[in-house]
């Protein structure tokens, strides 16, 4: 398997084939990566203020689950399994779920690992 990493745009969450189908738990991960927000951001639910930081997410389990096609308790399940290996944090309030991408930042640099993006490519035709 390949190391380093990959840019991936989180317009993919727009194309119809990603959500055609129930998605995989790796597939649900990525979806919470892609939802993450990339800055602080305020909003307001009912008149209140919510405030979500860089790596946060703040969405009802309901709309999580209509958009991956799984059951509310297969969400709650798979969010909890998360929870337990550390990779999320996850807090409800009875205004909205705020989940915390745990090390987003590891996942979301703004540099290349190693120097593929300072030394020019080979030609493969060559």
């Amino acid at each position: 398997m390949g190391e380093g990493w990959i840019s991936l745009h989180r317009k993919i969450r727009r194309s119809p084939e990603w959500y055609a189908e129930p998605l995989t738990k790796a597939q649900a991960w990525i979806d919470l990566l892609l939802m993450a927000n990339h800055t602080q951001k305020m909003f307001y639910i009912r008149g209140n203020a919510v405030h979500v930081q860089r790596g946060q997410i703040a969405r009802s389990e309901r709309s999580i689950s209509e958009n991956w096609g799984w059951s509310r308790n297969k969400t709650r399940r798979f969010l909890k399994s998360l929870k337990a290996k550390q990779q999320i944090d996850h807090r409800k309030s009875k205004l909205i779920n705020i989940i915390t991408i745990i090390n987003y930042d590891k996942y979301q640099q703004n540099e290349t690992t190693d120097d593929t993006t300072e030394r020019p490519q080979k030609d493969l035709n060559n």
